[in-house]
């Protein structure tokens, strides 16, 4: 049991230690800081993850190669505990889905590392020993335009130095960051723009293209969590043409239609009723 756990043998960190992710994400150890420190009663510790932009403001979607602030914050709700540890993990996928990791971590808090795992080709922000803060802080380089939703993962603990794990507790966390609509009409490129309507719209969307070179197209619809709620493939031939989307089995709320070539790709926000 020892084995997984972030202190004790592992108080530098586990990927650092061990080697391994234990965050909760797709592609991690099935194990993390809850398995071996969430059993004492006594310590409850609530995880939050919060990204801040270059002028301090939260914000829950990002700018394309734009750099964030974020911070995992272990707040204790029941008892004191000693120390803190954490680990976390980004990747380019909606949540639950697993993706490229987003490595693209710098300029970590005095309590924290950056470990990369070349086996995995992931790599980690976690406690570089046992920290009498509660609080995590690193930056984070968002990717090129078009990468879409990135999901963070991550899981810390409380702990109070018995010399064992029964008298800790942890919590684990997850963070969705959609990527930044400019507009319901996007250029993908010079050759190439879309727009919607209507918007809102209650059984379909028309979506209508102008294109200067004919290409398959995916055309994907998420909604604000990133969950994918459909995909279709279509091939678009040159000029003005609108393809119908039925949307009439989506519950009401905002969702984000995604368009690409492989090459380019576009968001497009609108709301069904």
């Amino acid at each position: 049991m020892f084995a997984v756990c972030l202190f004790q043998s592992n108080s530098s960190g586990r990927a650092n230690a061990a080697g391994s992710g234990n965050t909760g994400a797709p592609g991690d150890a099935s194990s993390t800081c809850i398995t071996c420190h969430g059993n004492n009663p006594n310590i409850v510790v609530d995880l939050s993850i919060e990204a801040t932009n270059a002028d301090g403001v939260t914000v829950t979607q990002y700018e394309p190669e734009a750099t964030y602030t974020f911070k995992v914050i272990l707040d204790p709700q029941m008892g004191t505990p000693s120390a803190y540890g954490f680990q976390m993990l980004s990747l380019n996928a909606p949540l639950d889905m697993n993706g490229d990791a987003i490595n693209s971590w710098v300029n970590a808090s005095t309590n924290a590392n950056i470990v990369e795992i070349s086996a995995t080709n992931r790599t980690y922000v976690e406690h570089s020993n046992p920290s009498a803060s509660n609080e995590f802080t690193v930056d984070w380089v968002a990717p090129s335009e078009g990468a879409g939703v990135v999901t963070f993962y991550a899981c810390g603990n409380g702990v109070n130095f018995n010399g064992s794990t029964s008298g800790d507790n942890a919590d684990c966390a997850t963070f969705v960051f959609e990527e930044a609509v400019v507009s319901s009409t996007q250029n993908l490129a010079s050759a190439i723009e879309f727009s919607i309507a209507p918007n809102p719209a209650r059984d379909f969307l028309q979506l209508t293209s102008n294109i200067s070179n004919a290409s398959i197209y995916q055309v994907e619809i998420y909604s604000l969590s990133g969950q994918l709620m459909r995909r279709q493939s279509n091939e678009l031939a040159t000029g003005e043409q609108t393809t119908r989307l039925p949307i009439e089995n989506l519950v009401g709320g905002i969702y984000i239609i995604r368009v690409s070539n492989g090459q380019e790709s576009a968001n497009l926000k609108f709301v069904k009723l």
